[in-house]
């Protein structure tokens, strides 16, 4: 066991203090029993100040551990503000980002739905273009195709005879174009 580090703690430790002195008749000294009752109480009394002063003593060294604990959490929490504004910041600036991107692509889709209008006409014309061009064509079905495609068929002579032969025809027409439709079933020739 350590020894007592202050009076109190002797106090404590070991009996009271009138067990260790000794008066050779109560009954004879009163005045000095009672001063040694006061020292006595103000031994105790000050046995228990100490003692608070032990405990302020470890409440201080308390303090100072939860005043850095503090610190090192106002430290976090100015960090986290910090990255909050970058956050922030960041966020701002993909909302400015966002709102462009969304412009242009309204003006894309604009532009393609114009595009595609424009592309609408052009088919129209196309066609109308192709079907005026097309009112003078004579169009010739059940005309055998050549079964071997390797080889390039002369459908102008192929007509000719069959204008001939088949139809009485005996005057030899002047064709423009003459050529095969699109591959189908029937592939006529116009």
């Amino acid at each position: 066991m350590a020894p007592p580090t202050t009076p109190a703690d002797f106090l404590i430790a070991n009996q009271p203090l009138q067990t260790h002195l000794s008066f050779s008749s109560p009954q004879s000294q009163p005045s000095e029993f009672s001063m040694y009752s006061k020292f006595e109480n103000f031994m105790i009394d000050c046995s228990q100040k100490l003692q608070k002063l032990d405990i302020l003593d470890e409440i201080v060294v308390k303090m100072n551990a939860m005043e850095q604990r503090f610190e090192h959490l106002d430290r976090n929490v100015t960090d986290m503000r910090q990255q909050i504004n970058k956050h922030n910041t960041y966020i701002q600036e993909s909302s400015i980002r966002s709102s462009v991107i969304e412009q242009n692509v309204d003006f894309i889709k604009r532009e393609n739905d114009k595009l595609q209008n424009e592309n609408y006409e052009l088919r129209d014309r196309i066609v109308d273009i192709q079907t005026r061009s097309m009112r003078d064509n004579l169009i010739f079905r059940g005309i055998p195709d050549v079964s071997d495609t390797k080889q390039p068929e002369n459908t102008e002579e192929k007509l000719q005879t069959f204008l001939t032969n088949e139809l009485g025809i005996e005057n030899n027409i002047p064709f423009h174009v003459v050529h095969r439709l699109k591959p189908r079933q029937d592939r006529g020739i116009i």
